[in-house]
């Protein structure tokens, strides 16, 4: 039969498909994570009585081949938490068993805190580095931030909502200057985007946890260039703010939204 693989939204329900609902609902089974956010899932589309079953970290190679088993025998949709499964997550992994089956594996487009980023970055983002999550231990986390030392294009870093600090931190210390571009909690309420070199991140973000993505981009002499010092508002929502007296959202000069993020749900 077959697989789909079905982008989710990030935030914001509102943000899934009309194909991704129709694909759901004529599946015979629905792949995720963890069956709460599935089930959370389904119930918001008013889905009832369909079978589900996990993929994620924890599953092993036995797992992976039941779950190859129901894609040649049954229509499969697979999911994840939160954004496109196969891509940072477990599901490449099925993905993979499939095509080595000569199984068909679909993807169905949505929502993406990538590409919501790259949107709202403000810079020239054709050419760049996805580094994606960095490794939890202390050794190997050290080891992935040289290997980075000498990148020269943007980087796209990514971390759960609770290592945001660690890692500005961390970045802080590496590379103080550079700019970068923070997005939180992206087509939330609470989304927020701020501009500001490494070094400032910190302060301005302060105990907040919230989930993100974060475009660290190259030293100044590598070609990045900025007429600006401190943080500021990406170009879009700096025009924004000039029609309607400012976006709270957005870290203006020295100012400093305060609100600690909720954790995404």
């Amino acid at each position: 039969m077959s697989l789909h693989l079905i982008a989710v939204p990030i935030g914001n329900p509102g943000d899934i498909t009309l194909r991704a609902v129709e694909t759901i609902k004529s599946a015979d089974i629905v792949i995720g994570e963890e069956r709460k956010e599935v089930s959370k899932l389904l119930k918001s589309l008013g889905i009832e009585g369909k079978r589900m079953e996990l993929l994620n970290e924890h599953s092993t190679d036995d797992d992976v081949r039941d779950l190859l088993k129901l894609c040649r025998e049954q229509t499969v949709a697979l999911v994840s938490d939160c954004g496109t499964p196969g891509f940072c997550d477990p599901g490449a992994r099925l993905v993979a068993a499939c095509r080595s089956e000569g199984l068909s594996a679909s993807p169905l487009p949505g929502a993406s805190s990538l590409m919501c980023l790259l949107s709202v970055s403000g810079h020239d983002m054709r050419e760049f580095l996805f580094r994606g999550f960095l490794p939890a231990e202390r050794e190997e986390r050290a080891r992935a931030l040289r290997e980075l030392e000498r990148e020269r294009r943007p980087m796209i870093l990514m971390d759960t909502p609770y290592r945001l600090g660690r890692l500005l931190d961390e970045l802080a210390k590496k590379w103080p200057d550079r700019r970068a571009v923070l997005g939180c909690d992206f087509t939330q309420a609470t989304e927020t985007v701020i501009e500001a070199t490494l070094k400032e991140l910190p302060a301005l973000v302060g105990e907040r946890k919230a989930e993100f993505i974060l475009a660290v981009f190259p030293p100044k002499n590598d070609g990045f260039k900025s007429d600006q010092s401190g943080p500021r508002p990406h170009p879009r929502e700096a025009a924004r703010d000039g029609n309607r007296g400012g976006d709270r959202n957005v870290v203006r000069g020295k100012q400093k939204d305060t609100r600690r993020f909720p954790k995404r749900r």
